[in-house]
């Protein structure tokens, strides 16, 4: 057997001596074991160190055990390494025990780093018929007879000449975590791009280098529609960002996930509307931020030049337009990312002018081996993300624990080694770090910087990468996304906005500050936290319904008592702008008539509205009144009022009177000549 020197560093304080007993059966151990190969690379001559963490993932304790440690003997292809990346309990590769290593008790919750050196000559011995290649490090914690984890993580051995650099591109996106709201605060900012904040970080792990920034418009809008209030960190970082020669692409404004908004039935890619309603006069009173002067016109990806960016010429105290606030000189802009692809969506994006797609190798079919970087897919070029190779380099970049980033860095550098060996003369892979929001951005540069360094990893700009003939397919069998239902009616409450908005002298005002809303909450930085996006969705949904009702009729009953006096109607504005609407009425029965009435309800009021009427004859009428916009579209929901209607009452209590004076008049005119008649009777006798 193997005599490898041991090194091991443990949390023993606290730790009882003798082992604990192990869980009960209702609850299986749940032990969480990572391993990486020291630094991914292994040399002859040079000791191995092996680093990691056990840790008990579960409710109740486990009783201490052993670590064993294998290499496997042969190198592997790239497809050999995955399939023991993905299972490291597989037999098919030979292997090696090379170290071993005790366990003490780990409590609920608990956790202890592993540290283990296996002497050159073990490390030798064991790869003494390998060429310089890609093999797995694999790790098995067992305790009282059984093998409760596995782990397993690749390497390099670097004994004799690498293969040929394989030209590597990377993209790295710029965006910021999952937020209901279409426009992002200054305190944010300020966490954002200050000393340590994720934004800083990976502009300093980029610049100089050929890695690609994928923008969210949303950041410089942001910082844009804060004027003054603008945080100096912001502004420095956003100045900073202008002169860097890097590839930028915009992304979707907040990010928002094309593919879910093509699932969920939108007619084309939304973008965003008029920023005006989101900004604040006042910020503005000085002019806009101060933006340095930007750099010359540099080449785009048709080898064309690009404007560069003006700063907005607007007047102090004016507003910026939504083309100030979204202005930038991008390399490119008919770059679509979408989280993943499905049939039909990439006839979709073009017809919004997204010619070209990064698309992810897991959503295509039948992919060569290896994998190309670009083809030709349902009429658009496809640009072939490496989906398994980027997600260890995302969880190199931003992983929060120490041992899960060494392993997924070794695991990242063995990925391309074995990549490299596969390659033609000439080959590119493409890789993409995760879109959400990291977990941390600490490592960030360093994990960059040792790939890109690596001597078969030759940098390559995103805009060198040609289109090709590969016909590529995209599959099939996905798996449906949860979020459709919920999106569709938010594009349908968005389509209603729309509509009800015609109340408004200007439309824009409404619709703009609801579309911003509408494009954080279909922002892909949620796809992390379903349950956290599910609640945002439904405040959205409530949200929109108080805007369709925020204009709505409020009384329910009058008394009438004259043909000729109108209804009044009162009508409640909940909106902080004025809106125009129409009344109509419609009585259930003929003893009423109604006429139309237009009328313009200042912000945040309520206003009474007289709707003209006229009774015809007595007794009750329900009246059914109708808001409706200037373009004939149905405001909030109908109103009945129920009315007591008396007609005709002046006319005829007009007509009594005038009966009875005429009455009186005749009675007493007719005593006069009675009386004159009887007194001459009586003169004649």
């Amino acid at each position: 057997m193997l005599r490898p020197a041991l090194a091991v560093a443990l949390l023993a304080a606290g730790l009882p001596a003798p082992a604990m007993a192990a869980t009960t059966a209702e609850e299986p151990p749940q032990v969480s074991l990572t391993l990486a190969a020291g630094s991914g690379i292994a040399r002859p001559g040079e000791d191995l160190v092996v680093t990691g963490s056990v840790a008990n993932t579960g409710t109740g304790p486990v009783s201490g055990g052993t670590l064993r440690v294998e290499l496997t003997e042969d190198g592997l292809d790239r497809s050999e390494l995955q399939v023991l990346l993905d299972d490291a309990a597989d037999e098919d590769a030979d292997r090696a025990v090379v170290g071993t290593l005790p366990i003490a008790a780990l409590p609920a919750g608990s956790s202890v780093p592993v540290s283990l050196t296996i002497p050159a000559a073990d490390v030798d011995r064991t790869l003494a018929d390998a060429d310089w290649g890609t093999h797995a490090l694999l790790g098995s914690f067992d305790t009282e007879g059984s093998v409760i984890a596995r782990s397993s993580s690749g390497f390099v051995w670097a004994d004799g000449a690498a293969p040929a650099p394989i030209a590597v591109s990377t993209v790295v996106p710029f965006t910021t975590p999952g937020i209901s709201e279409g426009l992002l605060d200054a305190d944010s900012l300020e966490a954002y791009t200050s000393a340590g904040g994720v934004l800083r970080r990976k502009l300093d792990a980029v610049r100089g280098s050929a890695d690609a920034i994928a923008l969210d418009p949303r950041i410089l809008a942001s910082i844009r529609a804060l004027g003054t209030d603008a945080p100096d960190s912001a502004v420095d970082w956003l100045n900073e960002l202008r002169t860097v020669d890097n590839v930028v692409f915009p992304l979707s404004y907040a990010d928002s996930d094309v593919a879910l908004e093509r699932a969920a039935g939108a007619p084309s890619v939304l973008g965003p509307g008029s920023f005006e309603s989101s900004l604040d006069r006042d910020v503005f009173a000085n002019g806009p931020i101060a933006e340095e002067t930007p750099p010359s016109p540099s080449p785009s990806s048709s080898g064309t030049a690009t404007p560069s960016p003006t700063p907005t010429d607007a007047e102090p105290g004016a507003l910026p337009t939504g083309d100030d606030l979204l202005r930038w000189d991008y390399t490119t802009t008919d770059l679509a990312w979408p989280t993943r692809v499905l049939p039909g969506d990439l006839p979709f994006y073009a017809a919004s002018g997204l010619t070209r797609a990064i698309v992810p190798s897991s959503s295509l079919a039948d992919t060569p081996d290896p994998l190309p970087v670009s083809g030709s897919l349902e009429g658009s070029t496809a640009l072939v993300l490496d989906s398994r190779l980027s997600d260890a380099v995302s969880e190199a970049a931003f992983s929060s624990g120490e041992a899960a980033g060494r392993a997924a860095l070794a695991d990242a550098i063995a990925l391309l080694a074995a990549t490299a060996e596969d390659a033609e003369p000439g080959a590119a892979v493409l890789v993409g770090l995760d879109r959400a929001w990291p977990e941390s951005t600490a490592s960030t540069a360093a994990a960059l910087t040792a790939l890109r360094t690596l001597p078969w990893v030759a940098p390559l700009r995103l805009d060198a990468i040609a289109g090709s003939g590969t016909e590529l397919a995209v599959r099939g069998d996905q798996a449906a996304d949860g979020r459709v239902p919920t999106a569709a009616q938010l594009l349908q409450d968005d389509a209603a906005i729309a509509r009800f908005s015609s109340v408004l002298e200007r439309p824009e005002l409404l619709t703009g500050r609801e579309r911003l809303r509408l494009l954080a909450v279909l922002s892909a930085q949620w796809l992390d936290a379903p349950e956290a996006w599910q609640t945002a969705a439904a405040d959205l949904h409530a949200s929109y319904d108080r805007v369709l009702h925020s204009v709505r009729i409020t009384q329910t009953s009058v008394f009438v008592v004259s043909p000729e006096v109108p209804v009044p109607v009162f009508v409640q504005n909940d909106l902080d702008f004025p809106v125009t609407i129409r009344l109509e009425g419609r009585p259930s029965n003929g003893r009423l008539l109604v006429d139309p009435a237009t009328a313009t309800i200042d912000a945040l009021s309520s206003q009474r509205v007289s709707l003209p009427a006229r009774s015809i004859a007595n007794g009750r009428v329900t009246l059914t009144v109708t808001a409706w916009s200037p373009t004939g579209v149905q405001v909030g929901d109908p109103a009945t009022i129920d009315l007591d209607v008396q007609a005709e009452w002046e006319a005829v209590g007009t007509g009594v009177v005038i009966g009875l004076v005429v009455a009186l008049f005749g009675f007493g005119l007719w005593r006069n000549i009675r009386r004159r008649r009887r007194a001459s009777r009586e003169g004649a006798e």
